[in-house]
């Protein structure tokens, strides 16, 4: 989504969309429609996933919101990948809480890190 304000809109005018805005986006994150929301680096430009019951649903969400009428969105159509291992979010988050990184299928300490060979490492397989 771009959003693409006219230069000549009064700077209180758009500071009050904006905020409308973000209102908004974080009642359907707290929701859990908006699932996803990413700025793109040096532009007014978000990329996001949204978790809709169909289109119609998608339609509506889009549509409501403030920044709409000054926006340009592009959407593309999402399935999960059959090769995926992980059926949901909450999976990720609760292999994270127990200190797995499914990203990385390495154990990750409490800081995020994965452990070095002295601090716990255990080998896996014999080497060849």
């Amino acid at each position: 989504m771009t959003v693409l304000l006219p230069a000549d809109m009064p700077e209180d005018r758009a500071a009050e969309i904006e905020a409308l805005e973000k209102t908004y986006a974080q009642d359907l994150q707290r929701q859990r429609i908006w699932r996803h929301l990413w700025r793109v680096a040096g532009s007014y430009s978000n990329l996001s996933i949204f978790d809709c019951r169909d289109n119609a649903h998608l339609h509506e969400v889009l549509t409501g919101l403030p920044l709409y009428p000054w926006m340009k969105i592009t959407v593309s159509p999402l399935c999960r990948h059959p090769s995926t291992w992980m059926t949901n979010d909450a999976d990720r988050r609760d292999h994270l809480r127990r200190g797995w990184d499914p990203g990385c299928h390495h154990r990750t300490t409490g800081r995020g890190r994965v452990p070095h060979r002295g601090a716990g490492y255990r080998r896996t397989r014999s080497p060849p």
